[in-house]
């Protein structure tokens, strides 16, 4: 992970209405250039470079100059929409769960954590980013998915501390091409943490596919339009209860069908 700080600039706390890294963007005025210092930290449990490097901060990016242990390529991009720098997953996260996905960018850059796919229960939620898994050397490099789950609390929610996720394709925002009407789910995965579960499925499907219908074990019906962006989604439900989750196309015709069952 790359975090990039300037002395003396205390980033604000992001509201709701204020999406995640946007405050950084108070560093740059008229367009001009600002030099921060970008530490290296650990990423992925290999260590990084123990030197402090310097960077450019634009309206663009944040690309490190380097000391041959920093990432070459533009890492950072500070929008209007706030920064993508995997410092702000979890706060992304929370942030798209109440206010919704926002419009993807072109790509996927090294350092970057990418939500696009998300999932608000009456109990739980989950989100599922794309980003990197990556070392200072670049050795082996290689896109990846993470899905953050949470509990709905008062004022908000609580993410877990695990994560799951798994090798991601390539261009990795743009829609790969799937035979007629497919749908294909991942494993369900857990999390647990004092004395509360989650489970969550995720899933890609064809263009066909319109619609994301949940039923829990107690009846309830949650039904959600599918993003028809990439044609991902991800699914969360409280680990005490069994649910199905049905695919359906426009005109209501289910395409896939899969259980999540209650753990334990």
């Amino acid at each position: 992970m790359l975090r990039c700080w300037s002395p003396g600039v205390a980033v604000a706390a992001m509201r709701s209405s204020s999406p995640p890294g946007v405050a950084v963007g108070e560093l740059i005025e008229d367009g001009a250039d600002a030099l921060v210092p970008c530490r290296p930290w650990l990423h992925h449990g290999r260590a990084a470079s123990s030197g402090l490097a310097w960077s450019s901060l634009s309206t663009g990016s944040v690309s490190p100059l380097g000391d041959g242990g920093l990432p070459q390529a533009s890492q950072v991009r500070l929008t209007e929409r706030g920064s993508f720098d995997e410092e702000y997953t979890t706060d992304w996260s929370k942030w798209v769960l109440d206010n919704g996905l926002v419009a993807l960018p072109g790509t996927v850059r090294i350092g970057e954590s990418v939500p696009v796919a998300r999932w608000a229960g009456p109990r739980c939620g989950a989100v599922l980013h794309v980003q990197w898994s990556w070392s200072y050397e670049h050795g082996n490099d290689f896109l990846v998915s993470e899905v953050q789950l949470f509990n709905r609390v008062p004022g908000g929610w609580r993410v877990y501390g695990s994560q799951s996720g798994t090798d991601w394709f390539d261009p990795p925002l743009a829609r790969p091409r799937l035979a007629p009407e497919f749908v294909g789910f991942s494993g369900a995965a857990t999390a647990r943490e004092d004395g509360r579960s989650c489970r969550a499925v995720d899933c890609i499907a064809d263009v066909a596919a319109a619609l994301i219908e949940v039923i829990d074990d107690q009846g309830a019906l949650l039904q959600e339009p599918l993003d028809p962006s990439l044609g991902v989604f991800v699914v969360a439900v409280d680990g005490c209860s069994d649910a199905v989750v049905r695919i359906k196309d426009q005109t209501g015709r289910v395409l896939a069908v899969t259980e999540i069952r209650r753990d334990g």
